[in-house]
Protein backbone atom coordinates (compact mmCIF):
# COMPACT_ATOMS: atom_id res chain seq x y z
CA UNK A 1 0.00 0.00 0.00
CA UNK A 2 1.16 3.62 -0.72
CA UNK A 3 1.46 6.61 1.78
CA UNK A 4 -0.64 8.28 -0.42
CA UNK A 5 -3.36 6.03 -0.02
CA UNK A 6 -4.00 6.77 3.35
CA UNK A 7 -4.31 10.73 2.50
CA UNK A 8 -7.95 9.42 2.03
CA UNK A 9 -10.60 7.29 0.74
CA UNK A 10 -11.50 9.83 -1.77
CA UNK A 11 -10.31 10.05 -5.51
CA UNK A 12 -9.66 13.00 -6.45
CA UNK A 13 -10.22 15.18 -10.32
CA UNK A 14 -7.61 17.66 -11.05
CA UNK A 15 -8.92 20.48 -13.30
CA UNK A 16 -6.44 22.44 -15.35
CA UNK A 17 -6.90 24.95 -18.00
CA UNK A 18 -4.02 24.71 -20.23
CA UNK A 19 -3.39 27.65 -23.12
CA UNK A 20 0.19 28.28 -24.63
CA UNK A 21 1.43 26.69 -21.02
CA UNK A 22 4.30 24.61 -22.90
CA UNK A 23 7.03 26.13 -20.68
CA UNK A 24 5.94 24.80 -17.75
CA UNK A 25 3.37 22.97 -17.52
CA UNK A 26 5.66 19.53 -17.94
CA UNK A 27 7.16 20.26 -14.68
CA UNK A 28 3.44 21.07 -13.16
CA UNK A 29 2.01 17.72 -14.18
CA UNK A 30 5.10 15.79 -12.51
CA UNK A 31 4.34 17.55 -9.27
CA UNK A 32 0.87 16.76 -9.42
CA UNK A 33 0.58 12.95 -11.10
CA UNK A 34 3.42 12.25 -8.20
CA UNK A 35 0.65 12.83 -5.81
CA UNK A 36 -2.12 10.96 -7.59
CA UNK A 37 -3.14 7.29 -7.09
CA UNK A 38 -4.58 5.04 -10.21
CA UNK A 39 -7.74 6.01 -9.32
CA UNK A 40 -7.48 9.94 -9.98
CA UNK A 41 -7.51 11.88 -12.83
CA UNK A 42 -6.30 15.26 -14.15
CA UNK A 43 -8.73 16.46 -16.68
CA UNK A 44 -7.14 18.85 -18.82
CA UNK A 45 -8.89 21.71 -21.09
CA UNK A 46 -6.60 22.95 -23.57
CA UNK A 47 -7.89 26.11 -25.01
CA UNK A 48 -6.66 26.15 -28.34
CA UNK A 49 -2.90 26.69 -27.51
CA UNK A 50 -0.42 27.90 -30.31
CA UNK A 51 2.35 26.02 -29.34
CA UNK A 52 3.22 22.79 -28.23
CA UNK A 53 1.30 22.44 -24.61
CA UNK A 54 -1.22 19.60 -26.70
CA UNK A 55 1.69 17.35 -27.75
CA UNK A 56 3.95 18.04 -24.37
CA UNK A 57 0.97 16.84 -22.43
CA UNK A 58 -0.10 13.86 -24.52
CA UNK A 59 3.72 12.88 -24.60
CA UNK A 60 3.53 12.03 -20.88
CA UNK A 61 1.45 9.09 -22.04
CA UNK A 62 -0.40 8.92 -18.49
CA UNK A 63 -3.74 7.45 -18.33
CA UNK A 64 -5.10 9.46 -15.23
CA UNK A 65 -4.25 12.35 -17.43
CA UNK A 66 -7.93 13.38 -19.84
CA UNK A 67 -7.11 15.39 -22.11
CA UNK A 68 -9.70 17.82 -24.21
CA UNK A 69 -9.53 20.63 -26.66
CA UNK A 70 -11.80 23.68 -26.83
CA UNK A 71 -13.48 24.21 -30.35
CA UNK A 72 -12.66 27.53 -30.19
CA UNK A 73 -11.15 29.78 -27.76
CA UNK A 74 -13.37 30.37 -24.64
CA UNK A 75 -11.17 31.81 -22.36
CA UNK A 76 -10.31 31.07 -19.06
CA UNK A 77 -13.31 30.94 -16.86
CA UNK A 78 -15.18 28.43 -19.49
CA UNK A 79 -12.07 26.63 -20.06
CA UNK A 80 -12.32 25.89 -15.88
CA UNK A 81 -16.10 25.48 -16.18
CA UNK A 82 -15.73 22.64 -19.09
CA UNK A 83 -13.26 20.85 -16.72
CA UNK A 84 -15.09 20.97 -14.09
CA UNK A 85 -18.51 19.80 -15.60
CA UNK A 86 -16.17 16.73 -16.53
CA UNK A 87 -14.95 15.54 -13.56
CA UNK A 88 -15.88 12.21 -12.27
CA UNK A 89 -14.28 11.97 -8.38
CA UNK A 90 -15.72 13.02 -5.29
CA UNK A 91 -13.28 15.82 -4.47
CA UNK A 92 -12.41 18.62 -7.30
CA UNK A 93 -8.84 19.81 -6.77
CA UNK A 94 -7.77 23.10 -9.31
CA UNK A 95 -4.79 23.88 -10.68
CA UNK A 96 -2.78 26.17 -12.75
CA UNK A 97 -1.01 25.67 -15.81
CA UNK A 98 2.69 26.97 -14.63
CA UNK A 99 2.59 26.36 -10.75
CA UNK A 100 4.33 23.56 -8.88
CA UNK A 101 2.65 21.21 -6.20
CA UNK A 102 4.55 21.36 -2.92
CA UNK A 103 5.38 17.60 -1.68
CA UNK A 104 2.37 16.21 0.49
CA UNK A 105 -0.45 19.14 -0.59
CA UNK A 106 -3.25 16.30 -1.95
CA UNK A 107 -2.71 14.80 1.68
CA UNK A 108 -2.94 18.00 3.75
CA UNK A 109 -6.14 19.37 1.42
CA UNK A 110 -8.20 15.68 1.70
CA UNK A 111 -7.44 15.49 5.96
CA UNK A 112 -8.40 19.03 5.96
CA UNK A 113 -11.77 18.82 4.13
CA UNK A 114 -12.56 15.50 5.76
CA UNK A 115 -11.61 16.69 9.79
CA UNK A 116 -13.65 20.30 8.83
CA UNK A 117 -16.42 19.21 7.19
CA UNK A 118 -16.09 21.46 4.58
CA UNK A 119 -17.26 21.97 0.87
CA UNK A 120 -14.33 24.71 -0.32
CA UNK A 121 -10.74 24.56 0.85
CA UNK A 122 -8.62 27.56 0.44
CA UNK A 123 -4.85 27.62 1.04
CA UNK A 124 -1.73 29.73 0.72
CA UNK A 125 0.97 29.51 -1.52
CA UNK A 126 4.87 30.69 -1.48
CA UNK A 127 5.71 33.02 -4.78
CA UNK A 128 7.76 32.25 -7.10
CA UNK A 129 8.69 34.19 -10.61
CA UNK A 130 9.77 32.93 -13.79
CA UNK A 131 13.31 31.75 -12.92
CA UNK A 132 11.54 29.77 -9.72
CA UNK A 133 12.94 32.71 -7.09
CA UNK A 134 10.69 33.60 -4.22
CA UNK A 135 8.63 36.85 -4.35
CA UNK A 136 6.94 38.50 -1.68
CA UNK A 137 2.60 37.56 -1.65
CA UNK A 138 0.43 39.71 -3.78
CA UNK A 139 -2.16 40.66 -1.53
CA UNK A 140 -1.22 38.83 2.27
CA UNK A 141 -2.29 35.45 3.42
CA UNK A 142 -5.72 33.46 4.34
CA UNK A 143 -5.86 32.52 7.95
CA UNK A 144 -7.30 29.73 9.77
CA UNK A 145 -8.90 31.42 12.02
CA UNK A 146 -10.91 33.84 9.70
CA UNK A 147 -12.79 31.10 7.84
CA UNK A 148 -16.30 31.70 9.46
CA UNK A 149 -16.02 34.84 9.10
CA UNK A 150 -18.16 34.91 6.33
CA UNK A 151 -19.49 39.03 6.59
CA UNK A 152 -15.37 39.80 6.69
CA UNK A 153 -14.61 37.73 4.18
CA UNK A 154 -16.89 38.88 1.19
CA UNK A 155 -16.14 42.63 1.89
CA UNK A 156 -12.58 41.63 1.56
CA UNK A 157 -13.48 40.55 -2.01
CA UNK A 158 -15.61 43.37 -2.72
CA UNK A 159 -12.65 45.61 -1.48
CA UNK A 160 -10.36 43.67 -3.80
CA UNK A 161 -7.97 42.41 -0.90
CA UNK A 162 -8.88 38.37 -0.82
CA UNK A 163 -6.57 36.28 -1.26
CA UNK A 164 -8.74 33.88 -2.82
CA UNK A 165 -7.40 31.91 -6.21
CA UNK A 166 -8.18 28.91 -7.95
CA UNK A 167 -4.82 27.25 -8.17
CA UNK A 168 -4.95 27.09 -3.99
CA UNK A 169 -8.53 25.92 -4.09
CA UNK A 170 -10.20 22.37 -3.58
CA UNK A 171 -13.76 21.40 -3.27
CA UNK A 172 -16.52 18.64 -2.81
CA UNK A 173 -18.01 17.50 -5.94
CA UNK A 174 -21.39 18.20 -3.83
CA UNK A 175 -20.70 21.89 -4.58
CA UNK A 176 -20.91 21.58 -7.96
CA UNK A 177 -24.08 21.97 -7.81
CA UNK A 178 -24.56 25.35 -6.74
CA UNK A 179 -21.22 27.11 -8.59
CA UNK A 180 -22.18 25.19 -12.05
CA UNK A 181 -22.95 26.87 -14.59
CA UNK A 182 -20.96 29.75 -14.21
CA UNK A 183 -22.79 33.11 -14.70
CA UNK A 184 -21.50 34.87 -18.00
CA UNK A 185 -21.16 38.08 -16.09
CA UNK A 186 -18.23 37.25 -13.55
CA UNK A 187 -14.75 38.13 -14.00
CA UNK A 188 -12.88 35.16 -12.31
CA UNK A 189 -14.25 32.21 -11.59
CA UNK A 190 -12.36 31.52 -8.35
CA UNK A 191 -13.85 34.61 -6.71
CA UNK A 192 -17.33 33.17 -7.95
CA UNK A 193 -16.46 29.91 -6.22
CA UNK A 194 -14.88 31.30 -2.74
CA UNK A 195 -18.42 33.41 -2.55
CA UNK A 196 -20.72 31.01 -3.27
CA UNK A 197 -18.68 28.73 0.28
CA UNK A 198 -18.63 31.92 1.71
CA UNK A 199 -22.65 32.29 1.69
CA UNK A 200 -23.44 28.61 2.73
CA UNK A 201 -20.61 28.49 5.44
CA UNK A 202 -18.30 25.66 3.71
CA UNK A 203 -15.62 27.32 3.62
CA UNK A 204 -12.06 26.33 5.36
CA UNK A 205 -8.75 28.27 5.31
CA UNK A 206 -5.52 26.58 6.10
CA UNK A 207 -2.13 28.83 6.08
CA UNK A 208 0.49 26.44 5.35
CA UNK A 209 1.52 26.77 1.65
CA UNK A 210 0.50 23.89 -0.21
CA UNK A 211 2.01 25.12 -3.52
CA UNK A 212 4.77 27.27 -5.30
CA UNK A 213 2.67 29.73 -7.47
CA UNK A 214 4.41 30.91 -10.29
CA UNK A 215 4.18 35.39 -10.70
CA UNK A 216 5.02 36.54 -14.12
CA UNK A 217 3.00 39.19 -16.60
CA UNK A 218 0.71 36.56 -18.03
CA UNK A 219 -0.86 36.01 -15.21
CA UNK A 220 -4.42 37.30 -15.68
CA UNK A 221 -5.23 38.20 -11.66
CA UNK A 222 -1.79 40.41 -11.44
CA UNK A 223 -2.64 42.98 -14.72
CA UNK A 224 -3.55 46.47 -13.33
CA UNK A 225 -7.11 47.65 -14.10
CA UNK A 226 -8.11 50.79 -14.77
CA UNK A 227 -11.19 52.80 -12.22
CA UNK A 228 -13.88 52.11 -14.35
CA UNK A 229 -13.09 48.34 -14.20
CA UNK A 230 -12.77 48.33 -10.90
CA UNK A 231 -16.34 49.95 -10.54
CA UNK A 232 -17.40 47.32 -12.82
CA UNK A 233 -16.46 44.50 -10.56
CA UNK A 234 -18.28 46.35 -7.57
CA UNK A 235 -21.63 45.66 -9.66
CA UNK A 236 -20.51 42.13 -10.05
CA UNK A 237 -19.82 41.63 -6.75
CA UNK A 238 -23.13 42.36 -5.72
CA UNK A 239 -25.23 40.39 -8.56
CA UNK A 240 -23.22 37.33 -7.82
CA UNK A 241 -24.56 37.68 -4.26
CA UNK A 242 -28.15 37.90 -5.81
CA UNK A 243 -27.44 34.40 -7.89
CA UNK A 244 -26.14 32.18 -5.52
CA UNK A 245 -28.68 33.45 -2.93
CA UNK A 246 -31.26 32.33 -5.66
CA UNK A 247 -29.80 29.14 -6.22
CA UNK A 248 -29.38 28.42 -2.77
CA UNK A 249 -33.44 29.03 -2.13
CA UNK A 250 -33.94 26.84 -5.43
CA UNK A 251 -31.94 24.15 -3.79
CA UNK A 252 -33.44 24.15 -0.68
CA UNK A 253 -37.12 24.29 -2.51
CA UNK A 254 -36.46 21.65 -4.61
CA UNK A 255 -35.66 19.18 -1.52
CA UNK A 256 -38.48 20.36 0.23
CA UNK A 257 -40.69 19.44 -2.43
Amino acid sequence: MSDNFLKSNKSVSVCLACYNGDKFILEQLNSILAQLEISDEVIIVDDCSTDNSFKTILNLNDQRIKLVKNDSNLGVNRSFERAIELANNQVIVLSDQDDIWINGRLKLILSTLDNNQGSLLAGNAIYIDNNGLETEPLIGNLKKCDSKKSISNLFKIFSGTAPYYGCTMAFSKELRSLILPFPIIIESHDLWIAKSAIIINRIVHIEEPILFRRIHGGNASVISRKLISKINSRLIFFLSIIIITKRIILKRLCKFY
